[in-house]
């Protein structure tokens, strides 16, 4: 879980720079790819009933902790940018805290998966329409609330059950050679 390299210090600024970027540029594709799927299922241009870049933020915290924060800051503008780099952060630290999770996740199962999506998409759609009612870009708080609670747990949801079906592949995978 935790993006620890033992090297020396400008190899470790350059793998983190690089993790940062890796993330920056998953999370505009994958934005992409959510546009060109779930156009017509947009409920406004700022909350989708699904939304994968939500779990690919979630997934980049949990691989790469602080660094992520990093890569999702740069693909995004200061204010909205804080709370969605954010969110996944305190997410996890809320969700291995309150979920008895360890360190190495080994204990971490499909309930508790799904759980750390409930509090993530809980944190993350009543901060951003906090912040939207702020600026008045909407109107309907609990619709908006409910919508991009939708978008985020389903998005959550189908990124990190596919990578964890990924992993248990690629084990398998190297079982059978």
């Amino acid at each position: 879980m935790h993006y620890n390299i033992n090297c020396t210090p400008i190899r470790k600024l350059w793998s983190s720079l690089a993790a940062a970027l890796l993330v920056a540029v998953t999370w505009v594709v994958t934005f992409r790819l959510n546009s060109l799927l779930f156009t017509e299922s947009s409920h406004s241009s700022y909350i989708n009933y699904i939304f994968l870049p939500a779990g690919v933020r979630l997934l980049s915290i949990l691989l790469f902790e602080e660094i992520a924060v990093l890569g999702l800051l740069i693909v995004t503008c200061i204010g909205i940018s804080l709370i969605s780099a954010i969110n996944p952060y305190i997410s996890l630290k809320c969700s291995l805290y309150l979920l008895k999770v360890d360190d190495i996740l080994s204990n971490f199962g499909t309930n508790k998966l799904m759980l750390m999506c409930m509090i993530y998409a809980s944190l993350n759609s009543i901060s951003h329409n906090l912040y939207f009612l702020h600026l008045n870009l909407i109107s309907d708080l609990r619709h908006n609330l409910i919508v991009m609670f939708v978008g985020d747990f389903v998005g959550c949801l189908l990124v990190l059950y596919t990578f964890s079906f990924a992993i248990k592949l690629f084990r398998f995978v190297r079982k059978l050679q």
